[in-house]
């Protein structure tokens, strides 16, 4: 009886440790799934909406052509010039200050359409996510560089004493003729990233300035040999999947919103821009990665190509609106004109409460869609059209959402 006794406590012993063994991993993968998931925010939140990065920016192009928008504006040469030139104005304004533009131009882009005799778009929420996205993207690809200024480089950075070009003998670096068939710079972004682990400490002392890259890589291009005059294109990257790279390859490691937050990193730039800030930062990141036993990633060149378009979209959205700044816009722009209560008593206007929760998409959608109205209602009333700039847009749609 006594052994028995002596067994089942044994028993309880062993189970109860199990438990505590199966607790302690379970509490280890739980706040191991909270570091990552509170490392680099998944989606933008504003209000009760949560929306996930673009998956392919691109489709708004079709919108960009579909909608008219190319009678008045140009991409890249491309388009009328009644408008300005779009092709870098996301290098200085994420979603809501482009939103804001928009709003902001509405009467004279209006005007013009009616003595043009275009008919004025009417954007879904989707849409008009997916017509701003594209317009941000296009400050993601480079202008085209200084062929001369990048032969300047290639010499005096010390780039022709390892590596051949133009046909040039051999050298104990990677011949570049090879990148002479690729179209986007993508390819050779890649190769510098997973090469520059091996390369010498004087080379990684070589710092670029933000065209300096673009530069370097013209005369890259420009000059190497392709004698077959093949010509090799690669899909543009996908921020969200981006992400998704970001995490596999563990750059959440030292890129967390505690310590080295990149949505506090200006980022916003062009591809070879971004990639100069990376070769920059190249030698700190291997000895951080050194001393935290972690491998440094390699990148194929779909990987690269989806990364660095994550990298740009991290200020896409940027962070929420604040609403107690959209009230202060709300009566300084004058919105409470038509939407106070004695104008709307007076037929003048209507009240916001009234409209059912809406996410930001389709209040901006509507704000657009309604704009011929509103400019009327603000001739009548001999009223100063308002126009947003900075995060204006943004506090404002916060504040209306507050409303509910």
């Amino acid at each position: 009886m006594r052994m028995r006794l002596i067994h089942r406590r044994k028993e309880k012993m062993i189970m109860s440790k199990r438990k505590r063994s199966i607790i302690n991993i379970l509490m280890r993968v739980c706040i191991g799934l909270m570091m990552i998931s509170s490392a680099v925010p998944p989606v933008f939140s504003q209000g009760e909406d949560t929306y996930l990065l673009p998956e392919n920016p691109m489709t708004g192009a079709d919108i960009f052509f579909k909608k008219g928008c190319i009678e008045c504006h140009t991409v890249w040469g491309i388009g009328k010039t009644f408008g300005p030139d779009l092709t870098q104005i996301g290098m200085e304004k994420d979603f809501f200050k482009l939103s804001g533009a928009l709003w902001s131009h509405s009467p004279k882009m209006i005007n013009i359409m009616e003595e043009k005799g275009i008919e004025k778009p009417v954007f879904s929420p989707q849409e008009i996510e997916a017509l701003l996205a594209y317009i941000y993207y296009l400050g993601l690809i480079d202008e085209l560089g200084d062929y001369l200024r990048g032969e300047e480089i290639f010499t005096n950075k010390g780039c022709s004493r390892c590596h051949s070009l133009g046909g040039s003998p051999e050298k104990a670096g990677p011949n570049l003729d090879k990148y002479g068939r690729y179209v986007s710079p993508v390819y050779i972004v890649t190769a510098l990233w997973n090469h520059s682990a091996t390369v010498s400490q004087a080379m990684l002392n070589q710092s670029f300035t933000p065209r300096e890259m673009c530069h370097l890589l013209a005369f890259i291009k420009g000059n190497a040999a392709n004698p077959e005059g093949k010509t090799v294109y690669i899909q543009p990257g996908s921020p969200r999947k981006g992400q998704k790279v970001f995490m596999e390859k563990r750059c959440v490691s030292c890129h967390s919103q505690q310590n080295l937050d990149l949505q506090e990193s200006d980022l916003q730039k062009s591809l070879t821009e971004i990639v100069g800030m990376m070769w920059n930062h190249s030698s700190s990141m291997w000895q951080e990665m050194k001393s935290r036993n972690l491998t440094i990633p390699r990148f194929d060149v779909g990987e690269m190509s989806d990364l660095t378009a994550y990298l740009y979209f991290i200020s896409f959205y940027g962070k929420k609106g604040n609403p107690t700044r959209g009230e202060v816009i709300f009566k300084e722009k004058g919105c409470f004109s038509c939407h106070s209560k004695e104008a709307i008593d007076a037929g003048k206007g209507i009240d916001l409460k009234d409209i059912p929760r809406s996410s930001f998409l389709e209040l901006i959608s509507a704000m657009w869609n309604h704009a011929p109205e509103m400019e009327k209602m603000v001739t009548e009333m001999n009223l100063t059209w308002p126009r947003f700039e900075k995060n204006e847009m943004k506090d404002l749609i916060s504040y209306i959402q507050s409303m509910k």
